[in-house]
């Protein structure tokens, strides 16, 4: 994993910085890990898929909550970190959590 990672950065440092790639319709994106945000992101969109996403972590909430377990902790944890990076967390989420 580390050898894709360090692939990504010299692409980055090479490809990204020093060309003539229009980043600009990124929103200045200069790294791989934002344009690929950006893509899933209008993708997501595109699909009407945040409902559901949305509604599948309140709804593993709900259910741990329910039968007090900690089962699904750990997967939630990480889907709210996707939510965050996706920028989905503040506008879809949170409003419908509280």
């Amino acid at each position: 994993m580390k050898g894709i990672s360090e692939v990504f950065v010299y692409l980055e440092k090479t490809f990204l910085v020093s060309s003539s790639f229009d980043n600009a319709s990124f929103g200045g994106s200069r790294s791989f890990w934002e344009i690929g945000l950006h893509f899933l992101r209008e993708h997501l969109s595109k699909m009407n898929l945040k409902d559901k996403i949305t509604n599948g972590v309140l709804d593993l909430i709900r259910k741990e909550r329910k039968n007090h377990s900690q089962e699904n902790q750990e997967i939630i944890k990480r889907l709210t970190h996707i939510m965050l990076a996706l920028d989905l967390y503040k506008g879809e989420f949170e409003e419908r959590f509280y």
